[in-house]
C-alpha cells in the first residue's frame, strides 16, 4: 500500500474510535436524563 493510503486508513480508524466514544457519551447522557426525569416524576408536588 502507498504511504498516503496507510495514512488515510490510520486517520479513518482514529475517527471511527472518536465516533464510538461520542456515541457512548450520548448514550450515557440519555441514561442520565432518563434517571433524572424518573426521579423528578417520583417527587410529589413537583412538575
Amino acid at each position: 500500500m502507498c504511504m498516503d493510503c496507510e495514512r488515510l486508513e490510520a486517520r479513518i480508524r482514529q475517527q471511527e474510535e472518536t465516533v464510538v466514544q461520542l456515541i457512548e457519551m450520548v448514550a450515557m447522557m440519555n441514561g442520565n436524563m432518563k434517571n433524572l426525569l424518573e426521579q423528578k416524576e417520583r417527587m410529589p408536588g413537583t412538575r
